[in-house]
Order: C-alpha cells, then sequence, then structure tokens
C-alpha cells in the first residue's frame, strides 16, 4: 500500500508538472502570437510616433473617427479587423438568386458629405509619394493608347482598340490627335506632342474634312484641343490653326444673324443649313461653346465670336425661369439689325434687357426629331423633346428659345450649367450676374432634383419629367456635378465658410460618393449608363444603361475634389476606377467600351472615343499629379472636354 500510494504521488506529481508546463507553453505562444500581431498591425499601417505626434498636435480631443478616417488614407488597403469601422452593411437583391444579401460598402461615412477627415501634413506627404507611383501607371495607359495610335491611324479620327483598325467618324479631322494634345503636355510626353505639332502644322487641312459633324462636339474637342495646346505651349501653330476652324465653325451662327447656332456645320466647305430647318437642339448644345469663342476673341482680337455667343447666356438670364432651365432649344426667328454690332469692339456681359415672362411648365408640345445613335448615347440615350414659343413682339429683340419641359443635370443639359460657373471664373469673376446665375440653379437643384435612397441613403439628382415629376434615375453625365459644386463653393463670393458654400461642398462630396457606388458596386467594377433608384434597394441598372464607354465625368470630380479639399480618399477611389479600366477595357490596341458591366462576363466593342485620352486618362493624371501646374483657382478653367483654358481679362 506504500509503494501503491508512492506511485500514485509521483504519477500526480507528473500530470501536474506537465499542466503547469503545457500552461506555460500555451501563455508563451498567446503571448508570441499577440506581439507578432500587433508587430504586424505596426508594420502594416506604418503606426509611428510622427503620424500620432502630428496628430495630437492638430487636435486637442480626440475622435475615434478621425483615426479611422487617417488609417484609410495610408495607401493601402483596409484590414477587416478595422473595415466595420469605415464601410457599412446594406441589403441588396440578387437577381439570379432571387434573393436579398447583405454586402459592405467601402467609406460609407462619406455617404452625407459631412464626414471631414483628418489631414495631416504626414497623410498628405504619404498620399503624395504613393500617388506619384500611380501616376506612372495612367502615364503608362497613354502610352498604350499613343502607341497604337501613331502607328495605326495617326492623323485619322480615331484607333479601333480591338481591331487596331482606323476611324473616321468625326470627318476625317485627326480628332483624336487633336483632343489629346493637351494630355500629351501635361503628362510630358515632349517627343510625342512634338511629332503631332508637326503633323498638325504640316498636314492637317480642314478642306479635307468630310461631311457635317456636330457644332457642339467640333467646337468642344477640336477647337478647344486647339486653343488648349496653344494656352500651354504658346506654340502659334496651335492657334493659327484655330483661327481658321473657329472661323469655319461660325458660320453657323450665319454671320451673326441667328441666337441660335446650326445643329451641324460642314467644316470642308464652311458650309451650314439653317438652324430652323434642321430642328431644335439641346441647351447644352446651344450653351457650350463660349469658354471656346471667348477665347478665340480675346486671342485673335476678333468681338464677334464671343459677342453672337454670349447672347445665347443673355436671352437665358432674362428668361423668367426659378434657375433650372429645360433641355431643349428650338430656333424661331433671326435677330434683326445686328450685323453691325457683331463687328463693334468688345461688349461686356452684363445681363441687361427686358424679360420675355416665360416660365418653364407654360410651353406647348411640338414635334419629336431623331438624333444619330451617338447622339442619343453623348445625350443620355433619349429623344429631344422640343416646343416653340410665341415671341413677344413688342420686344426690340424677336428673337426667341423655345424651350420644353423636361429639367436634366445629365444628357442634354450637363455642360451649359458648368459653363454659366466657368464663364465667371474665366472673366475673372467680374461678371456678377453669371454668378447669380449659377447659385440661382445651384439653389433649384437643391430645391427641387436631390433625393436620397434606401437603404444606404445615398444622395442622387432626379431627372425632371413633364408635369414637374422626379424620374428616380442619375446618369453618369451627371457626376459632373460633384466637381462643379465644390469649385462653386470654394469661390463663392460669400466666402467658403459661408452657409451657401457649405452646403454645396456637403452636397458635392455626398453626390460624388454615389458616384463611386457606381463603380464598385458592378462585377465588372465599371459604372454603367444610368442607374434607377428604387427603395430597400437603393439602385439597380436596366439593360438598355448597362454599358460604359470611358466616360470622364467622375474622375474629373474626384480629381477637383482632391485638389481642393486635399482628402487623399478620392484618389484611393480613383486607384479602384483605373484598376477597373485596366482589367476589363485595356485591348491589344487601347481601350474599348464595354457592355454588360453589371455582369461578370461582359462584352467588348471596337470603340475608343477621343474623350479617353482627351478627358479621362488626363483627369486621373492629374489626380495623381502632386506635382501639377494645373491651377483650378487662379489661372485655368477646363472646357467640358477637359481642356485647360486661360483666364482673361474681362
Amino acid at each position: 500500500s506504500l509503494n501503491s500510494r508512492r506511485s500514485s504521488y509521483t504519477t500526480a506529481n507528473k500530470y501536474s508538472f506537465q499542466g503547469k508546463r503545457n500552461r506555460v507553453i500555451n501563455m508563451k505562444m498567446v503571448l508570441i502570437m499577440g506581439l507578432a500581431l500587433v508587430l504586424y498591425i505596426a508594420r502594416y499601417y506604418e503606426y509611428n510616433w510622427t503620424l500620432w505626434k502630428e496628430t495630437f498636435q492638430s487636435h486637442s480631443s480626440l475622435d475615434p473617427s478621425n483615426i479611422f478616417g487617417i488609417i484609410a488614407h495610408r495607401g493601402a488597403p483596409i484590414d477587416h479587423v478595422l473595415r466595420h469601422k469605415l464601410n457599412d452593411y446594406a441589403m441588396t437583391y440578387n437577381a439570379k438568386t432571387n434573393s436579398y444579401e447583405y454586402t459592405y460598402y467601402p467609406y460609407s461615412m462619406y455617404t452625407n458629405g459631412t464626414f471631414a477627415a483628418v489631414i495631416t501634413p504626414y497623410v498628405t506627404r504619404k498620399s503624395d509619394e504613393l500617388a506619384r507611383e500611380r501616376r506612372g501607371h495612367v502615364k503608362r495607359a497613354m502610352q498604350h493608347v499613343w502607341t497604337n495610335y501613331n502607328e495605326f491611324a495617326f492623323g485619322k479620327d480615331e484607333i479601333l482598340p480591338v481591331s487596331g483598325k482606323s476611324g473616321n467618324g468625326w470627318g476625317n479631322q485627326a480628332t483624336t490627335l487633336i483632343d489629346s494634345l493637351d494630355t500629351l503636355w501635361i503628362m510630358g510626353m515632349t517627343s510625342e506632342f512634338e511629332v503631332a505639332r508637326d503633323w498638325v502644322r504640316d498636314k492637317l487641312d480642314f478642306n479635307n474634312a468630310k461631311g457635317e459633324q456636330s457644332t457642339f462636339e467640333i467646337t468642344i474637342r477640336s477647337l478647344g484641343g486647339l486653343l488648349s495646346a496653344y494656352f500651354l505651349s504658346d506654340d502659334e501653330v496651335f492657334l493659327n490653326k484655330a483661327k481658321i476652324l473657329g472661323s469655319r465653325i461660325f458660320c453657323a451662327f450665319h454671320g451673326g444673324t441667328d441666337l441660335v447656332p446650326d445643329k451641324t456645320v460642314d467644316v470642308g466647305r464652311s458650309k451650314c443649313k439653317d438652324a430652323g430647318k434642321k430642328g431644335g437642339q439641346t441647351i447644352a448644345e446651344v450653351g457650350t461653346l463660349q469658354l471656346e469663342f471667348r477665347s478665340l476673341s480675346r486671342l485673335t482680337g476678333q468681338p464677334k465670336f464671343e459677342n453672337v455667343t454670349m447672347r445665347v447666356f443673355e436671352e437665358l438670364l432674362n428668361a423668367n425661369v426659378n434657375g433650372l432651365y429645360p433641355i431643349s432649344v428650338r430656333h424661331q426667328r433671326v435677330l434683326k439689325n445686328t450685323q453691325k454690332t457683331v463687328e463693334q469692339k468688345h461688349i461686356p456681359f452684363k445681363g441687361s434687357g427686358t424679360k420675355r415672362g416665360r416660365r418653364e411648365g407654360n410651353f406647348q408640345s411640338d414635334r419629336k426629331h431623331k438624333v444619330s445613335d451617338y447622339q442619343k448615347m453623348r445625350n443620355g440615350g433619349r429623344r429631344l423633346n422640343e416646343v416653340w414659343v410665341s415671341p413677344n413682339e413688342s420686344q426690340q429683340l424677336v428673337e426667341t428659345l423655345g424651350l420644353s419641359n423636361k429639367i436634366s443635370l445629365g444628357g442634354n443639359g450637363d455642360s451649359f450649367y458648368e459653363y454659366i460657373l466657368k464663364l465667371w471664373l474665366q472673366g475673372g469673376r467680374k461678371e456678377s450676374k453669371l454668378r447669380e446665375m449659377y447659385d440661382k440653379s445651384i439653389d433649384a437643384m437643391h430645391e427641387r432634383m436631390l433625393s436620397r435612397s434606401k437603404p444606404s441613403n445615398l444622395l442622387y439628382l432626379n431627372d425632371i419629367e413633364i408635369g414637374n415629376r422626379k424620374e428616380p434615375k442619375m446618369q453618369h453625365l451627371a457626376c459632373f456635378m460633384g466637381g462643379l459644386l465644390a469649385l462653386g463653393a470654394y469661390t463663392d463670393p460669400r466666402g467658403l465658410e459661408s452657409e451657401r458654400a457649405q452646403r454645396d461642398l456637403t452636397t458635392a462630396k455626398a453626390l460624388t460618393y454615389t458616384c463611386y457606388q457606381m463603380y464598385v458596386r458592378t462585377n465588372s467594377g465599371l459604372s454603367p449608363e444610368e442607374v434607377r433608384f428604387e427603395n430597400g434597394i437603393d439602385f439597380f441598372v436596366e439593360s438598355r444603361a448597362d454599358y460604359y464607354i470611358l466616360r470622364p465625368e467622375t474622375v474629373e470630380s474626384f480629381f477637383i475634389l482632391n485638389y481642393l479639399t486635399g482628402d487623399p480618399v478620392y484618389r484611393e477611389w480613383g486607384w479602384d476606377v483605373f484598376q477597373a479600366i485596366e482589367k476589363v477595357c485595356k485591348q491589344k490596341y487601347g481601350y474599348s467600351e464595354i457592355h454588360r458591366v453589371s455582369e461578370h462576363n461582359v462584352t467588348v466593342t471596337d470603340k475608343m472615343e477621343s474623350f479617353f485620352p482627351a478627358e479621362t486618362l488626363k483627369y486621373l493624371y492629374l489626380l495623381f499629379d502632386p506635382d501639377t501646374k494645373i491651377d483650378v483657382l487662379n489661372k485655368h478653367v477646363f472646357n467640358t472636354e477637359a481642356h485647360p483654358f486661360l483666364y482673361i481679362s474681362p
């Protein structure tokens, strides 16, 4: 029994010792794993004394959301441990499984537009370092486009990205070359720019242009491209060609007697058709020529270009509307006794004159006309609604504008509102009537056009249909509004801290976040042309709008907001968009338009518009270029094709 007890004691003591040893080992393992996790997190997020020191010095009371805001801007993906602090979960409908699923959406703190991230010098420095690396990737994308264009389609309007063939859909005017000149300059592609310059000097002959082209498109792309190239390089080659082209496009105004220009122009023959016979136009078409022709006037010393094109704004300013203008304009009569006035000295824009008493909603319907397939796509895929309005014969001016009832900040209306503000900026912020016109429009937009989705509370812009009915959809074209509103806020005469400016900036951020969601919520990572909002599922994509044609509006707003606010999150969003473009759109000879973007198996189209290198790649490059000389607050104003113009003296 003694031996038995001794054996029992020895066994118990043995297992007790082993248990203690195991517990010690387990504790050591936990400590080692914990230390490894701490080191991993510290290394992953680059926590260091400099960051914490700057943060605490900048903020006496540290809000936890600010810490997460800083982490979000470190230039690295968000770790899943912290992701719930930066994202939100919402229930979405899966049509394939006929069920609802919970999905997280990145950066949900930006939904309302009120979140202000902590932007310390350290954060800015690290963001700039990362941006310079990403800038190189965007430049390589442009080099891919230009190398193939140079080899297979140089001097032609387009390079087809899948087949490598050339296209001349814009009348054989080297549209891609001219549209891309300032992109080459901004990206420092000097040798490519010089080769293109020599071709413009020696080979560009507008007598060889074929057929009729959109007055609007040739003005913003080709005339705008030549003027911008001159502003940046100071090379007279571009100004000389701009003078020739501008004079030929100007025939659309019939020597200055027509308020509304012709819809198309035959540049090769300097021939324009009567606007009354051509049917109606959109307000964007007639209100998006003025930056270009005013610049041409000041550079050539010929006031007629500016005086005639600015009359549209004077007429619309005098129209008694609530700030929002219907999308379609119809030419009815010509101005009388105006031929002499357009040749006189420069007439400053004053917005004077008598009111016409035309109120939105009191117009009679007339007829519809067909537009080309491309124009439908460019203008949002809808026909143009137009009406006649009887002129007031007692007024000195018997020219009148016919306006439809539909209102949109997307296709057919977008760039008109853009040019109201940008003309004011271009003129040195002296023409107060233009700023008042812009602010009145933005006030009305806030009152009538904004809505919130459910469940994610996304802010979006409705179209206003006949009968003042809101159409719950938002076009990709409307995504420029984020940048425009931010620009308007930062240049508000009342100051950035004013209630109006802060309202506009908040709206700008919220709309831009919605546009970002239009990309990241699709299977391809590319935005559709349009989304439709529906309570309970935020938005969905209709089959007719399930395509992406390499549009620039969203990255334009990313660039403007990053430039003005310094928030690096817009660079993160832009990088997401660029990566999707690289992954889905890149082809052997360029970048293609994509159909069925909401699906994993997309369809490639052998088409690349000139605005991809001219706008999309340019804005992406500028977004990642902390060293840019472009100054959107004091020196430069972009036309609607992303061509930077210099300010002019009023």
